[in-house]
């Protein structure tokens, strides 16, 4: 007998033991664990130790003062492991560029920037993907993205200041480029577009969509708001887009001298400014759109170039108010429908 409890007593222990190895694995926090790992590297990167976790002024990043640039690129590393980082209310003086980044998320508390929001591919042609901005961002200078994917803002705001304005020039717009898939944005205001100098030369339309032999795809924007712009309102080129209320009001408040021209766009109506300019756009949806032409110099208050006839866009309700001294040019090889037009109302 004794022999017997001998060995249920060697039996518990090693019982005993391996459930308390395979519970120390299991432990959330152990030393291996990706939070470990996480908060591990986190804590190499703080700077004010009395910020919270994920606060920007953390990490040495703080509105209306001199940004390091070693200390935003930081910020953004941080950010691809998997800590979301809030910009508080602000001025920031600076670029904030995201480049071949994956897997981000960024809060703006009504936070400024002096220069560009870029989302693009690195030099590698590392796209960037799966990036998130939530609350509200303006930008004194411009909004680019190129060949990139999986893109989700709330409030984006592009305005004019040139006292906040990197350059100290006007607003460049938003430039929706090559390779761009499977953006959203929830709101989208563009209060200006500027025109003088080649500063500009790269911004035709207050709101771009665009990109030769690579046309965005998949652009869904739920309101958008084109205030001014010394060019043309909209441009908008690819496949797949839905904007369910747009709104355009003063264009062509500048001049067209300096510019690169837009995609597929022929070079003779680059000059003729419209409000509106849909060309090979395709099985897109344009749910509300309101032109109002009041203090308007463009020729067109819309013009509908060709696009493929098998892939229609459809405006669900076009409606212009005080265009007429601005003409509609639809292209004979138009593709576009619009099932509501009011006139005037």
């Amino acid at each position: 007998m004794k022999w017997l409890k001998l060995l249920i007593s060697i039996l518990f222990l090693a019982l005993f033991f391996v459930a308390c190895k395979n519970t120390k694995n299991e432990n959330p926090n152990s030393p291996l664990s990706p939070t470990t790992n996480i908060d591990f590297k986190e804590n190499n990167y703080v700077i004010h130790k009395e910020h919270i976790v994920g606060d920007s002024r953390r990490y040495g990043i703080f509105p209306n003062k001199k940004i390091n640039k070693t200390y935003l690129y930081n910020i953004l590393t941080l950010a691809e492991n998997g800590i979301p980082i809030k910009f508080s209310k602000g001025f920031y003086n600076t670029n904030l560029i995201l480049k071949g980044r994956k897997n981000i998320k960024l809060f703006f508390d009504d936070a400024e920037f002096s220069g560009q929001i870029q989302i693009i591919d690195d030099k590698n042609k590392i796209q960037s993907n799966s990036i998130t901005f939530k609350g509200k961002l303006t930008t004194y200078n411009k909004f680019f993205s190129r060949n990139s994917s999986k893109i989700k803002i709330d409030t984006l705001i592009i305005a004019s200041d040139t006292l906040k304005n990197k350059f100290k020039k006007r607003s460049l717009g938003c430039n929706i480029y090559a390779g761009t898939k499977n953006l959203e944005i929830k709101k989208l205001i563009v209060k200006d577009l500027g025109s003088g100098d080649s500063y500009y030369t790269y911004s035709m339309a207050a709101l771009q969509i665009h990109g030769w032999n690579n046309n965005p795809e998949n652009v869904v924007i739920n309101e958008a708001i084109i205030e001014k712009s010394d060019r043309h309102g909209v441009y908008i080129t690819g496949k797949n887009h839905v904007i369910n209320n747009l709104i355009i009001k003063d264009v062509g408040l500048g001049t067209t001298v300096f510019n690169n021209g837009l995609e597929d766009a022929h070079k003779n109506e680059i000059h003729t400014i419209s409000s509106l300019w849909i060309n090979r756009c395709d099985n897109s949806f344009f749910k509300n759109v309101k032109i109002f032409c009041n203090n308007s110099n463009a020729q067109y208050s819309v013009n509908f170039d060709e696009g493929i006839p098998s892939e229609p866009t459809i405006i669900d309700s076009l409606s212009i108010y005080n265009c007429t001294n601005q003409k509609m040019f639809p292209n004979k090889l138009t593709n576009i429908i619009v099932r509501k037009f009011k006139e005037n109302e």
